[in-house]
């Protein structure tokens, strides 16, 4: 077995029977010449041109696709990509938020691979938007992990796919996310969360390495930065390099552009065949609420989202069954609160009102304040609120601050819209 990296979570996983590409993103964007989340992403390395990229990655049997995030899956990737090689294959879960992107995209894949061909697709069971990629061919192993949080049962799962292997293990060691670099908070307080969301992430590494054993442990799923105004939040997220990461566990390895290891030689060879010269960085063009509605004043889609929130917010509660929480969420503009949803087991949904009277409706709460560009689109549909927050294009405020309720971002927010 042979594995060559690339970039962020993509890397090729060669058997003496198939390739495997899994998860590639290099910068591709939405298709309208922005970065990834809604124009807030780009890679924090020099990478070639596209072509270049194209031309290295070479033919392959499968590309895994993990989950639908667009660090993960990127479309504009894929097109260019197929068209070149029309025969290869798309692989990954039946999770329908990814299944209804490849249908939205003219796109098909394959939700398992023949029983021999030694490939598995494995849901995470708690992040069920995400997934786990296990190569076994012969006496080696590879195990691709993307974003999956650490889960006990699960990972042992994946241990005994490969048994007494030597195995690859590329783990996560950071996530998108809007914790704590949007959140209104004193500086000491961000640096703490800061540094708990680093040990987090640390903490969850080692787990993985601990009960997979692997033989080389990548970090993979970074290299990524915020570009444009939103640049200012990068120190504030708290991240670790994977540089940094790999030292937390042996046997750790960070790697680069290229670099290839080789199962069969216990050896990583270092990117000294690839010639390469950078591309040069892409321009910022504004994020994509900013080009979308270009020529039309935010201020003038504030009273359709006036009309849009609470709309949305009965939509949602007529719809959804959700778990009671003694809660508030309110979401609005930087003028306006424009609905705040009660989900306390009362169900109830307030209108419009100022900010300063979202404080009278009383605590645990949470504060989401958008680009009214940007509300309006995840209101209508138009975008997602897990790529906006992803991207944090949103500033929000958490009363008190400890307070988190996991199901408001992953089941409530994404459904919010009419």
């Amino acid at each position: 077995m042979r594995i060559v990296y690339w970039h962020a979570a993509c890397q090729t996983i060669e058997t003496e029977s198939l390739r495997v590409l899994t998860d590639p993103w290099f910068g591709c964007g939405d298709g309208t010449g922005g970065g990834n989340y809604d124009g807030a992403w780009a890679p924090s390395v020099p990478l070639p041109p596209l072509p270049t990229i194209l031309d290295h990655i070479g033919a392959v049997d499968y590309i895994y696709l993990s989950h639908v995030h667009p660090d993960h899956y990127s479309a504009e990737f894929l097109r260019a990509y197929l068209a070149l090689h029309p025969a290869t294959r798309l692989l990954a879960s039946d999770e329908p938020l990814l299944q209804a992107a490849l249908q939205r995209d003219g796109l098909r894949a394959a939700t398992r691979v023949e029983p021999l061909a030694g490939i598995w697709v494995l849901r995470h069971p708690v992040d069920a938007l995400d997934s786990a990629l296990v190569v076994v061919a012969g006496d080696y192993a590879a195990v691709h992990l993307n974003d999956c949080r650490y889960h006990e049962a699960w990972a042992e799962q994946i241990k005994r796919l490969c048994g007494d292997r030597p195995v690859v293990a590329f783990l996560p060691y950071l996530g998108a996310g809007e914790w704590p670099q949007t959140y209104a908070m004193p500086p000491t307080e961000q640096a703490r969360a800061a540094a708990q969301k680093r040990a987090a992430f640390k903490e969850m590494f080692c787990k993985f390495v601990d009960t997979l054993q692997p033989t080389r442990a990548v970090p993979v799923a970074g290299e990524s930065q915020y570009v444009g105004p939103l640049a200012a939040l990068n120190p504030l997220r708290g991240l670790p390099t994977a540089q940094e990461a790999a030292l937390w566990r042996l046997p750790g390895h960070a790697l680069y552009y290229g670099d290839t290891i080789d199962l069969a030689k216990d050896a990583l060879v270092p990117n000294a065949v690839l010639a390469w010269e950078p591309a040069p960085p892409p321009p910022f063009l504004g994020y994509r609420y900013e080009r979308d509605f270009v020529g039309i004043a935010p201020e003038r889609l504030e009273p359709l989202c006036r009309t849009l929130a609470p709309r949305a917010a009965h939509n949602l509660l007529a719809r959804q069954t959700l778990k009671k929480s003694p809660y508030w969420l309110a979401v609005g503009t930087e003028r306006q609160c424009y609905t705040a949803l009660d989900l306390s087991g009362r169900w109830g949904v307030r209108p419009a009102m100022a900010w300063r009277e979202v404080e009278k409706l009383g605590e645990p709460r949470e504060e989401m304040q958008l680009d009214p560009r940007a509300l309006f689109g995840v209101l209508t549909g138009l975008y997602n609120w897990n790529t906006l927050m992803g991207g944090a294009h949103l500033r929000c405020r958490r009363v008190p601050l400890e307070t988190y309720v996991e199901a408001v971002y992953y089941e409530l927010l994404p459904r919010l819209h009419v």
